[in-house]
């Protein structure tokens, strides 16, 4: 038998780490905790007689082996049991019961799955990060600079601010979402009224202006300049401290300044040009304002208008930004929120850092960097997909229980197991980033998982 001779003077001993350690320790955190974070944001279910809270789940064994899985066919799964308290609201009773909530794919200690009696692998995905990222581009016919704002939760809608030639701040609250004044919002998550929007950017600003121009101008009249106007031999043409009327620029025109760098103080002229594009001038106005983007057709009344606000501005469960997008936005601006939702004060802020890019103070954001994605892991598709299986459940627990009388409602009669492991079960099935693995060699297995 051949002996292999080791010739080193110094023997080394490095522990190799397990490289697949981050898709496992992410099923594992899914598994383990994931799916009882996704239920409580979905649950309690409140109708008018009854009231479903969720209590605690629980894991169970697979009922087969790995290796007659693949022998007959069939997925290496557990089932995940959910308890919950049924509340009788007109008796007072209460009753805590089990239900099967769903088959859930079980991953190998080698990071695969056995689907149908295959062996298949979740990919992991680079995504943008969470976050606000700021960025600029130049239209070439007109020779304005157009700003962008890209708002990134963890979970949930994206929204995108921008600006453009006519200095209106405009806000989507949901992609391919008609946009409106970014102040509207303002005073529909707690600004009172354009007064209270206004103090809020009150500063120094520079202005590029045409003196020729009425329309470029017209943003710095009737503010307090901020330094002296020269000509080019040094001569003082304007004083600091003059509030700017149109003769000032008349002065500039005879002296031929037909472009000049303006030193300001005063509300922000974007802010002021937005509030002047905003027609609502309180909160219930701002409101009803955004339920008529959401629903043109629809009569609105101010109930419905909280309500939908509530649920697309200040409702955690359908946007959360928190973890990652907390942790970005309070590194960005340097502050320290623990806030699930984008409150008014990050509003301002974002604003602010905005105002600060188109003066040069602070630097736009390479979006596709690096820096500026992270890797979305097989825990945290696994958890999308069954999560939107859970609503499926919710909503159609709540047409049991409307449909049915009170005493014939049971936690069992009104969850079904179908809707989450058909929806997993379509995902490794269908999906892009559900693969089978690839078994041409241990190394090209490892490379895939």
């Amino acid at each position: 038998m051949d002996k292999i001779l080791d010739l080193r003077k110094t023997k080394l001993s490095i522990p190799l780490p397990n490289l697949l350690s981050v898709q496992i320790s992410s099923y594992e955190k899914f598994l383990n905790e994931g799916i009882g974070e996704i239920l409580q944001r979905i649950f309690p279910i409140d109708t008018k007689n009854i009231r479903v809270e969720f209590v605690s789940y629980s894991v169970g064994e697979p009922l087969r082996t790995p290796e007659d899985c693949i022998r007959v066919g069939t997925t290496y799964e557990v089932s995940i049991k959910g308890r919950f308290r049924l509340i009788y609201k007109n008796t007072g009773e209460i009753k805590e019961q089990e239900a099967l909530l769903a088959d859930v794919p079980r991953m190998l200690p080698d990071g695969t799955f056995i689907i149908n009696g295959k062996k298949r692998v979740v990919v992991q995905q680079l995504i943008r990060s969470p976050g606000v990222y700021f960025q600029s581009e130049k239209d070439v016919e007109s020779g304005f600079t157009n700003y962008i704002v890209t708002i990134i939760p963890d979970r949930g809608n994206w929204m995108e601010m921008e600006v453009g030639k006519d200095n209106v701040m405009y806000i989507r609250l949901k992609k391919g979402m008609k946009k409106l004044p970014v102040t509207v919002v303002l005073k529909a998550i707690g600004f009172k009224n354009n007064e209270e929007i206004l103090e809020k950017f009150y500063q120094t600003m520079t202005v590029d202006v045409m003196t020729t121009s009425p329309f470029s101008y017209d943003v710095v009249i009737g503010k307090k300049l901020a330094e002296d106007i020269k000509n080019s031999e040094g001569k003082v043409i304007i004083k600091k401290g003059t509030i700017l009327q149109e003769e000032s620029f008349e002065k500039l025109r005879e002296e031929n300044i037909l472009r000049y760098s303006v030193k300001v103080e005063g509300y922000d002229y974007w802010v002021e040009q937005t509030l002047k594009k905003d027609k609502t001038n309180n909160s219930d106005e701002a409101k009803i304002e955004i339920y008529k983007i959401f629903h043109p057709k629809e009569r609105v009344t101010l109930e419905a208008a909280e309500e939908l606000v509530h649920n697309i501005l200040m409702d955690p469960r359908r946007n959360e930004y928190y973890p990652v997008s907390r942790y970005k936005i309070n590194k960005k601006f340097d502050v320290k929120r623990d806030d699930h939702i984008l409150t008014k004060d990050d509003f301002v802020d974002i604003i602010s850092h905005l105002i600060k890019v188109r003066e040069g103070i602070e630097k736009e954001d390479d979006i596709d960097s690096l820096a500026n994605r992270r890797v979305r892991t097989v825990g945290e598709l696994i958890s999308e997909e069954f999560e939107k299986g859970a609503l499926k459940v919710q909503r159609s627990a709540r047409e049991a229980i409307a449909i049915k009388k009170p005493e014939e409602i049971t936690i069992p009669s009104i969850f079904s197991n179908k809707a989450i492991t058909g929806q997993l079960r379509q995902f490794f099935g269908v999906s892009q980033l559900s693969q089978f693995m690839e078994e041409t060699n241990p190394l090209a297995s490892l490379t895939h998982k």
